[in-house]
Parts: structure tokens; C-alpha cells; sequence
């Protein structure tokens, strides 16, 4: 806009939309300022902030271009820091991961390749290793290994995961049969 510009009404609906557009893009990277986010989780923020879709639509665009915004490179990301972290099994990230936003075709390939890098049995090691010596502490033997298999559980991992680690680290007493 110029002075002496004679302002039409598509003029004016161009200049509101563009304003509006600016002011998503600088919310979108407020959000992104913190740490990395999906694509849905801005689009959910500018949402909650009221803004168009159609102003929302050009700021993702705009970020995408920039590489601000990469869902493949976020999941691989959260995975890795997932299991480096706190480390959980598949069934868990994968639904960190949905939660997320992130496409199911994408979830199931960064999921197989986090852990093909980091395999299962080695992070349910390195969840029971602080916990280890209490547990094998525990008189009741059956009782330490419900409660490692609890833990595991809530934690996302599968029964044929846990199994051949939990009857090497904490063997069931003598006439008890292994799980």
C-alpha cells in the first residue's frame, strides 16, 4: 500500500489475509523456537490461535520450505531421544509417535529402524540395570519378577521381548518353571 494508492475491497482482503499469514508464521515460529515440532502439532497450535486455514495452509508451506518443519527427521528425533532417555518399547513410541500426529507409514519406519539401531533386549537391560540388585534382593522371586515384567509392560515392550531377558537376569528360584 502506497500513499495516494486507491484501496479496493480485494486490495484490502489481500492485505488482511497477508498481515494475518505474517502473524501465523511468527506464532508458528515462537512454537518452533523451543524445540521441534510435527507438522499437526503447529497446525493445532495456530488452530487454538484462531487463524484461517487458509493462513494456516501458508505458513506450514512456508516452514516445510525453510526445513522447518520435516515429520520424518521429528520422529527419527523423538525416537532416538526416546530411547536414549527413557527408554520404551515399540507399542509405546509408536503411540508417542500418533500422538504426535506423525503418518502411520512413517510411525512404522522410524519405529523398525530406531530399533533396529537400539534392539529391544538391550534397552529392557538398561532399564532393569539400576533396578537390578533390589530386585534380586527381593525374597519372593516370583514377586521381583512380576513386578520387572509390570514395569516393562507399562513401558510399551512385548511379552516376547521381555521374556528371554527377564530369565536371564532374574531366573525363577529352583523347582519353578521359567516363564
Amino acid at each position: 500500500l502506497h500513499i495516494g494508492e486507491k484501496l479496493t475491497l480485494d486490495r484490502a482482503t489481500d492485505l488482511v489475509a497477508d498481515d494475518e499469514a505474517r502473524a501465523a508464521k511468527e506464532t508458528a515460529l515462537a512454537f518452533l523456537s523451543t524445540k521441534p515440532r510435527s507438522e499437526r502439532e503447529i497446525r493445532d497450535r495456530l488452530r487454538e490461535r484462531d487463524y484461517s486455514d487458509e493462513s494456516i495452509e501458508r505458513t506450514v508451506e512456508s516452514l516445510r520450505s525453510y526445513g522447518y518443519v520435516d515429520d520424518e527427521a521429528y520422529g527419527r528425533l523423538v525416537a532416538r531421544d526416546r530411547l536414549r532417555l527413557k527408554p520404551v518399547g515399540e507399542r509405546k513410541l509408536s503411540n508417542d509417535l500418533r500422538a504426535k500426529g506423525l503418518d502411520p507409514e512413517l510411525i512404522e519406519s522410524v519405529v523398525g529402524d530406531a530399533y533396529e539401531a537400539q534392539p529391544a533386549d538391550e534397552l529392557i537391560r538398561t532399564l532393569l540395570g539400576p533396578k537390578l540388585n533390589r530386585l534380586r534382593a527381593e525374597p519372593d522371586r516370583q514377586r521381583a519378577r512380576k513386578r520387572a515384567v509390570d514395569l516393562l509392560m507399562r513401558r510399551g515392550f512385548s511379552w516376547d521381548d521381555i521374556k528371554p531377558v527377564l530369565n536371564e537376569l532374574l531366573p525363577s528360584g529352583g523347582d519353578e518353571e521359567p516363564l
